[in-house]
């Protein structure tokens, strides 16, 4: 088998990074049989490609044979200009055995990769989805600082089913704000460990859910049977939409813009019931309008999100799905009193409350 020579003159094109691990010519075999020499390779070609390459679908690169895989990165390293004269040398410096009508095409794929990513501008603005989660956060600080949080340290008045729902709910929060960063400082370790870590939390999350709702669904049921049925279709709603969206980002966990759309589509669950609550406390806000308000928002962030998707030709089934069930949440919500969903939530009352 034929060997990939990467001679000291490919270096001479490069711009802006070294390979420390290389003398002034470097064999590995055909079919890469030391790992590590590739891996570190692979490495460096990567940290110089930095961002952008993190946000670029990467099983489209990964799934390639190594050595198409590696034409493909330095194409990306000419799409960014830290490495000239790239293409002009594939075949005499570095893919000897590589067809060069694939190595060619492999690297314009990669170009192909980077110069949609720096068209698409809503794009670049998910490098800086952690601000908008960050502003989900303080609107669930302030939404509940005088129903909950004021009451620190004796919680005179809730049990522990409440501060393990507020537990959670501030850990999944926080999971989603240091997700992007670790991806944004190339920390994929940890990326990949917290995203593991969500298996226990979001399980015990929606179990919280279910056991919140049926503290205030057992206050209700003297008072107004009706009316405790009707209460549950935020919570039944909100509880299939966040099992609907969390469960299809894992299993897209690795087509990244995909699975990043379905995590900010469990995001704005979380709107609702906090900016209710400011409108409600601190803009005398009637409680149903409140409800309608915080329903509007959400679902008009989806459908906005899900207009720039189909304006930038990307796949749009991830934001389809979010409008889809904050849509089904609002409608739950206005035939509440309904005989349909007055049969729904008494034999969801009966499973599990």
């Amino acid at each position: 088998m034929g060997n990939y020579k990467f001679q000291s003159s490919l270096l001479a094109t490069a711009h802006h990074f070294t390979f420390e691990f290389l003398s002034t010519t470097m064999e590995i075999n055909h079919v890469w049989e030391s790992p590590i020499s590739f891996a570190r390779f692979r490495k460096c070609l990567i940290r110089h490609l930095g961002k952008e390459y993190l946000w670029i679908e990467r099983e489209d690169c990964l799934e390639f044979p190594p050595a198409e895989e590696v034409a493909c990165l330095l194409g990306m390293l000419e799409a960014t200009g830290r490495c000239s004269g790239v293409l002009r040398g594939y075949r005499r410096h570095c893919l000897v055995d590589l067809p060069f009508t694939l190595a060619i095409g492999r690297a314009l794929q990669g170009v192909l990769f980077l110069l949609i990513l720096k068209i698409t501008v809503m794009e670049r603005a998910y490098n800086y989805i952690y601000i908008f989660f960050i502003s989900i956060f303080l609107v669930v600080v302030w939404g509940f600082w005088k129903t909950y949080i004021v009451f620190f340290p004796s919680f005179q008045g809730f049990g522990y089913t409440h501060h393990m729902h507020g537990l959670l709910m501030m850990m999944w929060i926080f999971m989603l704000i240091v997700q992007p960063l670790f991806i944004r400082t190339e920390k994929l370790s940890l990326h990949r460990a917290v995203g593991k870590a969500s298996y226990v939390v979001v399980p015990l999350l929606l179990l919280s859910i279910l056991m919140v709702g049926k503290i205030s669904y057992n206050k209700m049921i003297s008072v107004s049977p009706q009316q405790a049925i009707a209460s549950l279709a935020q919570i039944i709603l909100a509880l299939f939409a966040f099992a609907v969206l969390y469960g299809l980002a894992i299993w897209k966990k690795k087509k990244s813009r995909i699975h990043m759309r379905y995590m900010l589509g469990t995001s704005l669950l979380m709107i609702g019931p906090a900016l209710g609550r400011v409108l409600i406390i601190y803009f005398n806000v009637p409680f149903l309008e409140a409800v309608d308000y915080s329903n509007y928002l959400i679902m008009a962030i989806a459908f906005l999100l899900l207009v720039s998707d189909i304006f930038q030709k990307v796949p749009v089934a991830p934001y389809s799905i979010t409008v889809l069930m904050m849509v089904l949440g609002y409608l739950a919500w206005q035939f509440r009193d309904g005989f349909l969903w007055q049969a729904v939530g008494e034999n969801f009352a009966a499973i599990f409350y």
